[in-house]
């Protein structure tokens, strides 16, 4: 399983087939590392090949993710959590997004959507990792609680609306931002 995912040169990596699609989070509470909460369908089964999302995969948590009370957790419980496109749009109940250790990482290769309803407990730091621009920033009043990170060779971002980093430091290192009129807070 091979993905580039930027700043390589003289290399030729063909990714896996099948490897560009969308996982679902299902089953309520659980470990981003438990292949039993990924689904290729909203409120499907299980993964059949056992698999949890990179850098390839967007990944969304609606209203079919098994969110049937207040404060269901996702939890990253590995050093790298990554994905393409994050997207918490349509989630019920007030789901909890958290980690296990403010050194695990998360890694987003697309756009980031969260919601007002959800609560935003990962601590650690998050890399805007992203290539190709377009790619836009929702947080919905939600605060980033780790450092940001934009590595993004040729990467770009738009925010759609205030981006909160709580006393954490905003790096730009690769790629362009796009406030839009947005503030931002750190």
């Amino acid at each position: 399983n091979s993905t580039d995912i930027g700043n390589n040169t003289g290399w030729i990596i063909t990714p896996p087939s099948g490897n560009y699609v969308t996982y679902y989070w299902i089953g309520g509470s659980g470990n981003w590392s438990d292949a039993s909460h990924w689904s290729l369908t909203s409120g499907g089964t299980p993964n059949p090949d056992g698999c949890i999302p990179n850098s390839s995969n967007s990944v969304v948590f609606d209203a079919n993710s098994g969110f049937t009370s207040a404060s269901k957790t996702v939890t990253v419980d590995l050093g790298t959590a990554s994905c393409n496109n994050m997207d918490w749009t349509g989630s019920l109940n007030s789901p909890v997004f958290g980690t296990t250790a403010s050194s695990n990482q998360l890694k987003i290769y697309g756009s980031l959507t969260l919601i007002p309803q959800m609560t935003y407990n990962f601590n650690g730091p998050i890399y805007f990792e992203s290539v190709t621009t377009g790619q836009t920033i929702t947080t919905a009043g939600r605060t980033i609680l780790g450092d940001v990170y934009f590595n993004g060779n040729g990467g770009g971002w738009t925010l759609q609306d205030i981006f909160k980093a709580h006393n954490r430091s905003i790096y730009l290192n690769y790629g362009s931002l796009n406030t839009n009129g947005q503030t931002i807070m750190a």
